[in-house]
């Protein structure tokens, strides 16, 4: 189907969601998603929760939105887990469903789905339906039928846009990468189990026998993690043991 005749069939209907991750008019956006990796994803996901705050505070009272964003910022990093990072995350569905209206229902799970892209990428496009949607709903009775389809295209196209011009590193990558011959680093090889668990934040300690070369990693420098890829991470605390079964 034409994506302009699909855009007619769905504007003229009152619902929540006006758009499925099948359809043809999301058919670029999914494409450039597929293409990029999954931080990229996470840092536009996370930009509109930023952008969005002041909207969000003034809009919908009695839940602390900045301390949403901080959590998942802290889940990125890895400074939390996926299970501690869920728990506000359902504590945030759960304040959800105190509205019933379409365009609040469309603004919030918009959020909910920029904070689930952390743990997948295939959210992000969840984000992208409900804020369509929420756009839909806002302003279908008052602009016309053409400007409104002109305007989604538009959105559409700035999440395209984003999507193809945000960072593919982590913060903490970035920083190592501006300062690395300024700063001291530490290579440490590592099994692929573990080593996928360090890089999607579900192991944050790391033992190793500390002999005279772990002697020389000191608070604040960083550690290169390599498999087949390589992950930067910092070291920010250390613990001595008798043994590995402490």
């Amino acid at each position: 189907m034409n994506i302009y005749k699909q855009l007619d069939k769905v504007i003229n209907k009152n619902r929540k969601i006006y758009f499925s991750k099948y359809d043809n008019f999301l058919f670029d956006l999914n494409l450039t998603l597929q293409r990029v990796n999954k931080l990229q994803a996470v840092n536009v996901a996370l930009d509109h929760i930023k952008n969005n705050l002041s909207f969000l505070k003034n809009n919908f009272k009695g839940y602390d939105f900045e301390y949403l964003l901080s959590t998942m910022i802290s889940w990125k990093r890895g400074k939390i887990n996926i299970f501690e990072a869920k728990k506000e995350i359902v504590k945030f569905l759960k304040y959800i469903k105190t509205y019933d209206d379409y365009y609040s229902l469309d603004v919030l799970h918009s959020i909910s789905q920029a904070c689930s892209t952390l743990h997948s990428k295939d959210h992000f496009l969840g984000l992208v339906i409900y804020d369509l949607s929420s756009y839909i709903v806002k302003n279908r009775y008052f602009l016309k039928q053409d400007e409104l389809k002109e305007n989604l295209q538009k959105i559409k196209q700035e999440y395209i846009n984003q999507l193809k011009n945000a960072s593919y590193v982590d913060d903490e990558v970035a920083k190592f990468l501006k300062n690395k011959d300024k700063v001291n680093s530490h290579v440490l090889s590592l099994n692929k189990e573990p080593f996928e668990l360090i890089k999607n934040h579900l192991k944050t300690i790391e033992m190793r026998l500390y002999d005279k070369k772990r002697k020389k990693i000191k608070i604040g420098d960083y550690l290169i993690f390599r498999s087949i890829y390589k992950i930067v991470g910092e070291k920010t605390n250390s613990f001595e043991y008798n043994n590995f079964a402490n």
